[in-house]
């Protein structure tokens, strides 16, 4: 699905969830958008992933950056702006293109039960867990990339696990 984002793409796309939400229990939204390289997107943009989780979609995926951005909590749900590039063909910038991450996330029933994030890694045009190096800079991109939503990222062994704002 193509759209703009505007208040008649909202409106097809909540006509879509609530059509999908007849039929399953959980909605993820995953939208290429945005411009290359914005560490923190516009509201515009903001504002357009917030109408989709008022429109019932429980998961919000962004990407297009090629860069980490970051995580909000909106209405309890998780909105990723943009998690990074798991496979490109850029050289490496100062911006790190080559660190992204990989989110999971545990549903039991119609809730979410549970987030972690892996910082991944490309090299040589593969993905792979990324090494303990590159996890601080991961870490702290994130952090620095939502502390604007009142999320920060945390780590617990072997992943890092977002904990949610108290702002909405």
């Amino acid at each position: 699905l193509y759209s703009p984002i505007n208040n008649e793409a909202v409106s097809k796309i909540k006509t879509m969830v609530s059509e999908l939400k007849a039929n399953v229990d959980f909605v993820i939204l995953s939208t290429h958008w945005g411009r290359n390289w914005d560490e923190i997107p516009p509201d515009d943009f903001r504002n357009f992933a917030h109408a989709l989780i008022d429109a019932g979609v429980d998961v919000w995926h962004g990407h297009s950056g090629h860069i980490i951005q970051g995580i909000e909590f909106y209405k309890g749900k998780p909105i990723f702006y943009c998690l990074g590039d798991l496979i490109d063909d850029y050289q490496v910038e100062k911006s790190r293109n080559d660190l992204a991450y990989i989110a999971t996330i545990k549903i039991k029933g119609k809730e979410i039960d549970g987030i972690k994030i892996i910082p991944t890694a490309i090299k040589n045009f593969r993905a792979s867990v990324a090494r303990q190096h590159d996890w601080e800079w991961v870490i702290t991109k994130l952090n620095q990339n939502s502390k604007t939503y009142g999320t920060t990222i945390q780590r617990e062994g072997n992943v890092l696990i977002p904990a949610q704002s108290t702002k909405n």
